[in-house]
């Protein structure tokens, strides 16, 4: 294998008459290095701008305006003036298509590049992926070939500058060519490539290309051991003949095909892919999708598919990253016999012991939010009585001066403020605590994994609350509060109060229960409740069903054949989840004893109401209601600055223009899962269309 120095050669000294940007005194262009062409377009921008080197003839001492050598790149007709090899196509941002084929398309099985390649142990099958910037092993593979690797983390700059840390193994991996030399890559190990190569017959192409015999292009199968990234560029097989869009490729290993012809069939097995997602992005490297150095690690089916059997119903599929993210917070929940509480340790991915001490930062939140409560009394007041609510509940603890000052463990304030909720008469002001604010640079919702979507399809639940006679709702009081957490996460969940008086030194809190605004919060409480129903599920198997398959996030929804079903089943499931440490708030059923307003009287104050997931039900009549607001006036801080328009006002308070925002607003106000209000909505759709139709601006 050729010896690529890519040490540090710069020198102060050398003159802009040096020619290469990477060797400081060599003669010969740098557009000409391997090295430098190996290099993604990305890299190569990143050593021009760390060099000050011109952007036309990538010499050092001027910049591409004052350059005498400018020319015209005409790469796929550019007139711009920079050099040919940081050219650059802009691709379509975020388009999306769906694809359906099978065996028997017209185009044949489509080969991607791989060989069957000696090692000094025996064989693997090595895919060249030049959508890639690494090379991996798959870690069994490794192990067979005794590989000694060194531990690594690498930082995966994904989407949207997101940047996530995994621990891998760096190992050295030689393999031989067809000379017999051994070439040495640097690979790192993880646990699965790909989907298993399948076969395909490639004697039947032989004739398409001249001087090849079976041999030499015959297609490996089985797993893929090794993917190969276009880091090492100048090994990756190069086309020597083509057929169409067949290529037979040669590298210094041999050869192999890659493309596709009609000709080409798989033997063992009839291949159907379906809604295939195809994303373009610009400006993204192909690293930062870590589904491809997610490394193309894909399993088919995915989890959710599903083969293991063990899967929540209605789910989306899970990535091999989601199902180590669940596996890691279900293995982090403890069950308390003497409580009969769950107790979640967060899955933490980065060391809480880097977190700041943010308390000056939390003191001035509270200190604004103390002048906007001021402002109310009556939302100050309520914000007072939810804290309390919180210490009496047992979610919120006061630390004591002995406990702030032996604590020795990470610490971090969670601020919190109110949002306004005027369609509450209960709870005009809810307390928010806000994990995703920042902190020199660190923000704590990013320490944590988030792991899958477990909920239960919405869809499936309204469908089946409709299948049989009866109907029944129930609503999991502060579900996540139920869950404890352990104290490395309740003083990294830390807060500040001082019951209005802005006068003294706030108190210090800490919350003892998984709050709402945490990432992992969702599945860290669905993971326990569908726990404690498998705990349930010897006595009472009906109603474990119920709340693992019915259940979307606190609300228990179902229907059975007969009201004395439905009571006996209620009854069960709040004996069960209540060893778990959950509580219902109250039920309601259908045909039911109801309200003045047409709702069941519930057993608690603020309990379960007459909607189903945002659907309003009629539970007297059995029949879901659409409740229409009519309302055009603007929107301040998110709320509305005029009252909704009464049926008796329709005519004074409709504005004479209606523009096109306030028509879509108006049309998507209307929540409408199942399509029941389809029949009405489509007319306003059609207006909609047809004012798109006549290019009316928006406003």
């Amino acid at each position: 294998m050729e010896e690529i120095d890519e040490g540090d050669h710069s020198d102060e000294s050398r003159t802009a008459n040096s020619r290469c940007i990477l060797h400081g005194n060599a003669r010969h262009e740098t557009s000409e290095r391997r090295l430098y062409l190996a290099k993604t377009f990305e890299e190569r921008m990143s050593v021009l701008k760390e060099k000050g080197a011109c952007w036309s003839c990538l010499k050092i001492g001027h910049r591409i305006r004052d350059c005498r050598r400018k020319k015209i790149c005409g790469e796929n007709g550019c007139t711009r003036t920079h050099q040919k090899t940081i050219h650059s196509e802009a691709a379509p941002i975020n388009v999306s298509a769906t694809a359906s084929a099978c065996s028997s398309s017209l185009r044949g099985t489509c080969l991607l590049q791989v060989q069957r390649i000696r090692t000094k142990k025996g064989w693997v099958n090595v895919m060249w992926d030049s959508g890639a910037s690494l090379s991996f092993i798959t870690n069994s593979q490794a192990k067979e070939e005794n590989l000694q690797g060194n531990k690594v983390e690498l930082s995966i700059v994904k989407v949207g500058g997101k940047v996530e840390k995994i621990v891998s193994q760096k190992y050295l991996l030689d393999l031989i060519d067809s000379q017999g030399k051994v070439v040495q890559f640097e690979v790192y190990g993880i646990d699965r490539i790909t989907t298993d190569i399948e076969s395909v017959n490639t004697g039947d192409v032989i004739h398409l290309f001249e001087n090849i015999v079976p041999d030499e292009i015959r297609r490996p199968a089985g797993a893929v051991d090794v993917l190969i990234g276009y880091g090492y560029a100048g090994y990756h097989p190069e086309p020597e003949q083509r057929s169409g869009h067949l290529l037979l490729l040669k590298n210094r290993f041999g050869r192999c095909l890659g493309g596709t012809h009609t000709i080409l069939q798989q033997t063992d097995t009839e291949y159907v892919l379906q809604n295939a997602r195809v994303h373009h992005l610009s400006g993204v490297k192909v690293e930062d999708f870590f589904s491809i150095e997610n490394l193309g690690v894909e399993c088919t089916p995915r989890c959710g598919g599903c083969r293991c059997g063990k899967c929540p119903l209605g789910t989306k599929d899970y990535s091999l990253k989601e199902e180590k993210e669940l596996q890691l917070i279900e293995n982090s929940l403890a069950f308390d016999e003497i409580q009969d509480r769950w107790i979640a340790a967060y899955p933490w991915i980065k060391d809480p012991a880097d977190l700041p001490n943010n308390r000056r930062a939390a003191w001035g939140m509270l200190t604004s939010t103390e002048k906007r409560l001021a402002r109310n009394p009556s939302h100050a007041k309520v914000y007072q009585e939810q804290i309390q609510d919180m210490v009496d509940r047992g979610v919120a603890r006061k630390l004591t001066r002995e406990e702030l000052q032996t604590y020795k463990g990470p610490i971090h304030y969670v601020a919190h403020h109110e949002v306004l909720r005027p369609d509450s008469k209960s709870t005009p002001v809810q307390i928010v605590f806000n994990s995703s604010a920042k902190f020199m640079g660190h923000t704590l919702n990013e320490y944590w994994a988030k792991g899958p979507d477990l909920l239960n399809s919405l869809l499936g639940i309204l469908i089946r609350l409709r299948e049989n006679e009866v109907a029944f709702m129930g609503d999991i009081k502060k579900m996540y509060h139920s869950v404890k957490t352990t104290p490395v996460e309740q003083h990294t969940h830390r807060f500040l109060w001082r019951d209005m008086n802005v006068c003294g030194e706030p108190d210090t809190y800490v919350s003892q229960g998984v709050p709402f605004g945490d990432k992992p919060s969702a599945t860290i409480a669905t993971v326990a409740l569908r726990k404690t129903a498998q705990m349930g599920e010897e006595l009472y198997p009906e109603a474990a069903k119920i709340v693992m398959e019915n259940t979307y996030m606190d609300d228990i929804i179902d229907s059975v054949s007969d009201k004395r079903k439905a009571l006996s089943i209620t009854r069960d499931i709040e004996r069960f989840i209540s060893k778990g440490g959950f509580k219902i708030k109250g039920w309601i059923l259908s045909s039911e004893r109801v309200s003045k307003d047409g709702m069941l009287v519930p057993t608690e104050k603020n309990a379960a109401t007459g909607k189903v997931l945002e659907v309003a039900w009629n539970p007297v009549e059995d029949k879901f209601c659409f409740k229409v607001k009519l309302n055009f006036s603007e929107r301040k801080k998110k709320l509305r600055a005029e009252p909704d328009i009464k049926s008796h006002q329709l005519q004074e308070n409709i504005p004479q223009v209606l523009t096109k925002r306030m028509i879509l607003s108006q049309v998507n106000s209307i929540y409408d899962p199942l399509g029941l209000a389809g029949p009405f909505t489509v007319r306003a759709k059609i207006m909609m269309r047809q004012l798109w139709a006549r290019e009316v601006k928006i406003d």
